[in-house]
């Protein structure tokens, strides 16, 4: 051993696992790939817009199953329910979600407007 008790084991396992989180998530971002909070992100904007203008009996399932899931992670049914809501009301408005100019910039980087508007067809 080299001294260490176990109070301070944590600690420098702590710290070792932020250097390594820091490390990996700027490597992901050089490399351009999308974190899950982003693809999330993503994935609700096109079910809920989608749902708005195509499918909207579809809206009604996709809302109590939202907030059943997070009802099961602990959230409050109420403020799941107020928050789904609320997004969907700001969809419906023509709201998006704040883009990352960061990657608009980047070289060879295309408009990504078209699909996050709710009209693509994919």
């Amino acid at each position: 051993m080299t001294g260490d008790t176990d109070d301070t084991i944590p600690h420098r396992k702590s710290e070792a696992q932020a250097a390594w989180q820091k490390a990996y998530r700027a490597e992901q971002a050089a490399r351009r790939k999308p974190s899950r909070d982003d693809v999330a992100r993503v994935a609700l904007h096109w079910a809920i817009t989608r749902a708005l203008t195509k499918e909207p009996q579809y809206l009604t399932k996709l809302r109590a199953t939202i907030i059943e899931r997070l009802v099961a992670q602990g959230f409050d049914r109420q403020g799941a329910a107020a928050r789904f809501d609320e997004l969907t009301d700001r969809y419906e408005d023509g709201w998006t979600f704040q883009r990352k100019p960061h990657l608009a910039r980047a070289a060879g980087a295309k408009a990504v407007a078209e699909d996050q508007d709710g009209k693509s067809e994919r």
